[in-house]
């Protein structure tokens, strides 16, 4: 393999704050021309006893774990121009 020209930016926000991912995936995109990857590598686990267990921390590792993957995949494929079906890849 061959790397001809490389790019990437870190951008910061808290992927379990939909707003803040968007403007996020924007930024990159704007500043890099474009995206060809989106790397999601926020995750975050707050343990406690189930029977005690707060909803708001529960929805919290929901909004970081599982809605942040799919609002920062889906700020991606808009700002691109493509779509994304569900099970079967990208569509332009």
């Amino acid at each position: 393999m061959q790397v001809v020209d490389t790019h990437a930016i870190a951008v910061r926000a808290d992927s379990g704050d939909p707003a803040q991912l968007r403007t996020a995936v924007s930024e990159a995109a704007t500043a890099l021309g474009g995206l060809d990857i989106l790397l999601n590598s926020a995750g975050i686990l707050i343990s406690g006893d189930v029977a005690s267990y707060p909803q708001g921390d529960f929805d919290r590792m929901i909004d970081v774990n599982v809605r942040g993957v799919f609002v920062g995949v889906q700020e991606a494929a808009l700002v691109n121009g493509a779509s994304i079906t569900a099970g079967g890849g990208f569509s332009a």
